[in-house]
């Protein structure tokens, strides 16, 4: 069976084979963005939120006159953890230095 090098054979197939083709694109370009947008969203609080208590943490070292060495405030600057920030959230309120935060 000789081939034209078409992927269909039939005329029917053959005419709207291009059509459905760029159809089928255009969907799936369209949820692949809709998809990224929710991705990013996601990321975009989940970022938003640790940077948040990151900033918490750092006010109430400050507050309460506690001095944050520049490896420790670099330590927290850097954390995207939540469960540790939350952890660090609570030691900030009783530590003495900030390296009391890390143990």
């Amino acid at each position: 069976m000789p081939t034209s090098g078409w992927p269909v054979s039939s005329k029917f197939a053959k005419k709207n084979f291009g059509a459905g083709k760029a159809r089928g694109f255009r969907q799936g370009r369209a949820q692949g963005k809709a998809e990224g947008r929710r991705e990013g969203r996601a990321q975009g609080r989940a970022l938003g939120v640790s940077t948040s208590g990151v900033e918490a943490v750092i006010a109430i070292l400050h507050t309460r006159g506690v001095k944050i060495v520049d490896a420790d405030y670099m330590r927290i600057i850097d954390c995207r953890d939540l469960d540790q920030i939350n952890s660090w959230i609570r030691r900030a309120v009783t530590a003495k230095t900030s390296e009391e935060l890390f143990r």
